[in-house]
């Protein structure tokens, strides 16, 4: 999932060195991009929290959280 964002990340950089936006459309672009990753981001940890426990009990790094 996250070799997804990153090349998702370069596949927008590509597209907006490629093309000659207009700053507005461009700014457009990147907001709904921005906005449907926060979106999938939400939704694969709804799914990591609904999967149970995902470190071991007593974890550090967890207790922080």
């Amino acid at each position: 999932m996250v070799r997804e964002y990153h090349w998702r990340i370069n596949a927008v950089r590509t597209m907006t060195k490629s093309r000659k936006h207009s700053t507005s459309n461009d700014l457009a672009h990147r907001a709904e991009q921005l906005a449907l990753t926060k979106e999938r981001f939400e939704q694969e940890l709804e799914q990591v929290s609904a999967s149970g426990v995902v470190a071991p009990q007593g974890c550090v790094d967890c207790t922080r959280f």
